[in-house]
């Protein structure tokens, strides 16, 4: 490469596969999903109320063990991971049988994603019990997520498998489950892994809220926290904090990394920091033990021979796109939003929407500031760091606990901001992004920099921003729905400024149905604003402006 060609800030790391993953997908179908699903629960709901909310003025201790609440969130943390491995599975399975579903699921999964959980606490207590409510909570963005990897998938099956599989006459089930699902397992793994703090808040907040409620006879760790919090009693909340520490690092220890080592067998080479850093005490422990050892062996036997078995028609390859717009009629969905839209404007309080969606959008936007000069400041310090691979550890150490479990340390120092809330929550989402981008610098361009005498500035403008810039934007638009999520309890536990997070944490305590379901669309069609007509068509712009031709 030549002078020129260096100082003129061509990138090393603009891939063409950015633009792919962010496709636009803000259809009519979309918006249709989004405001008939609305229009259903408000006809359902009308001015109903949840049963029984209790007065929340003063939360006693329990008179049960605390032993009782650890296992209760235990059991809600296993519940939940089952249920994401189950629905994802389920939901990817019928859409691969039946292609009228997969067209229905595709566009339904993207408005989901959407959705923030936390809202959803008092739709799902009108359905379910309070057990029920809590896995369904803390598992519901997980599900979505895992199940579009699945459905993904088919873009990254080669052609010669899908003749391989042809020739073998392998029916649906078989595809599905021997070469649809391994191709899927590094996506799956990925999403569920960077969605275990999300989880954990989603679970923690939920007890929490329930415990407010009066819904639960067990308070469950996130609950004993909240009354620790409302009582100022710093022994009880130290004691919870350290049990959430160590669950945390138990189902890390004993799941997620476990998981992600496996994962690794069915990708490509992992270059980078990544590499080694999953290591698990518990399945060095596993490996060593002989009837541990047995039983994956048999377990292994029993999802092979669950692939063997002929089950379904001979699979035959769909054009998604063709057979997708055959029946497919945009101008009949439109339609059908135009007069829901109609009825949704009829039932808000305009003025009061549009205030608390400044005020929420606010707080994004500064999040979203204070994420990018972060890690833009901190590219062009770890650029030359030469033992990059700890700060990534150290990192990324922190980012596996949810960040619920600041608010103490923030509340108690007096340094609580909604927006330092949000970005102690999704840093890492950003970061790891920022230290894939600095390790795909070539060695030639670093050291045709130090040949070159590039430093300061200058480097940070002709090498490092053009190569992190589109990892960078990609990472805040990753970090958006778990920020929309997290947004509701930032703002609740803030003393001014109601947006519309608080507003729907206060509907939900005080079981207002018709409320519920207008602030949770509104903060829905938000984030679907946010992520298509303003992150897409930036991470678009900026990966076709730095790519490599």
């Amino acid at each position: 490469m030549s002078r020129k060609d260096f100082m003129a800030g061509s990138p090393s790391v603009m891939p063409y596969r950015i633009i792919r993953g962010v496709r636009q997908r803000m259809s009519g179908f979309e918006l249709s999903i989004l405001l008939v699903g609305a229009i259903f629960f408000l006809l359902l709901f009308g001015n109903k109320r949840l049963p029984n909310v209790g007065d929340f003025s003063f939360l006693p201790y329990p008179d049960y063990s605390l032993w009782i609440d650890i296992g209760y969130t235990v059991s809600h943390i296993i519940l939940a991971l089952l249920s994401i491995g189950a629905f994802s599975l389920g939901l990817g399975g019928l859409a691969c049988k039946f292609f009228w579903f997969r067209r229905i699921l595709a566009p339904a999964l993207s408005v989901a994603k959407s959705i923030p959980g936390i809202g959803l606490i008092g739709v799902c207590l009108y359905f379910f019990s309070s057990d029920l409510t809590i896995v369904f909570i803390a598992a519901f963005n997980v599900i979505w997520a895992v199940t579009s990897s699945i459905l993904e998938v088919n873009d990254r099956i080669s052609t010669d498998i899908e003749e391989v599989a042809t020739g073998f006459r392998l029916t649906e089930w078989q595809y599905f489950w021997r070469i649809q699902i391994p191709a899927a397992i590094p996506s799956m793994v990925s999403n569920i892994s960077h969605s275990m703090p999300g989880v954990w808040f989603r679970l923690i907040c939920a007890e929490g809220i329930l415990t407010l409620m009066q819904y639960s006879h067990i308070s469950g760790c996130g609950g004993i926290g909240l009354i620790a919090l409302e009582h100022r009693d710093i022994g009880n909340l130290a004691e919870i904090l350290i049990i959430l520490v160590t669950l945390v690092l138990l189902v890390d220890q004993c799941f997620i990394r476990p998981m992600k080592i496996w994962g690794n067998r069915y990708s490509g080479e992992i270059r980078g920091p990544q590499k080694n850093h999953s290591k698990s005490w518990f399945l060095h422990f596993w490996r060593r033990s002989n009837f541990l050892s047995i039983i994956s062996l048999e377990f292994h036997n029993l999802i092979s021979r669950l692939g063997n078995i002929r089950f379904g028609r001979i699979y035959r390859k769909i054009d998604l796109e063709n057979e997708g717009s055959k029946n497919l009629n945009i101008i009949f969905f439109i339609n059908i939003s135009l007069v829901c839209l109609v009825y949704f404007l009829g039932k808000i309080k305009l003025e009061k929407i549009l205030l608390g969606s400044l005020i929420s959008y606010w707080e994004v936007l500064n999040t979203f500031i204070l994420l990018f000069l972060f890690w833009m400041l901190s590219a062009f310090v770890l650029y030359s760091l030469k033992n990059r691979v700890s700060v990534f550890r150290f990192l990324k150490f922190f980012s596996i606990f949810p960040v619920i479990i600041f608010y103490p340390f923030l509340k108690y120092s007096g340094f609580y901001f909604v927006s330092l809330f949000l970005f102690i929550g999704t840093y890492w989402l950003v970061g790891e992004k920022i230290f894939l981008a600095l390790d795909s610098i070539p060695n030639s361009w670093r050291q045709m920099a130090i040949n070159l005498h590039v430093k300061g500035l200058l480097l940070w403008k002709k090498l490092i921003f053009p190569s992190v810039i589109s990892n960078l934007l990609v990472g805040l638009s990753l970090a958006a729905v778990p920020m929309w999520d997290f947004l509701m309890i930032a703002e609740s536990f803030a003393s001014k400024d109601h947006g519309l997070g608080r507003m729907l944490f206060m509907s939900v305590l005080h079981g207002t149905m018709e409320n519920q379901i207008i602030l949770l669309m509104t903060l829905t069609a938000l984030l679907m604003f946010l992520e298509r007509f303003i992150l897409q068509p930036i991470i678009t712009y900026t990966a076709q402006k730095y790519t490599i031709r």
